[in-house]
């Protein structure tokens, strides 16, 4: 897990995995040294509204 966008695009190159409501890349995937990593907004920099939220919590923890 890399916490900011930013940082992951410095660390690794990825596509992006969940978008926000107004198109902003919320989470990216790809790989660091050899390993599947996953990239978020930075959640204190970064004003999320309550639907991104939503979408980065359903993302993360996907219901069964």
């Amino acid at each position: 897990m890399i916490i900011g966008s930013g940082n992951f695009d410095l660390l690794t190159k990825g596509d992006v995995a969940l978008r926000g409501r107004k198109g902003v890349a919320l989470a990216k995937t790809g790989e660091l040294w050899g390993v599947p990593a996953t990239g978020t907004v930075h959640l204190s920099g970064y004003r999320l509204s309550a639907s991104d939220r939503d979408l980065l919590r359903q993302h993360f923890s996907p219901a069964p």
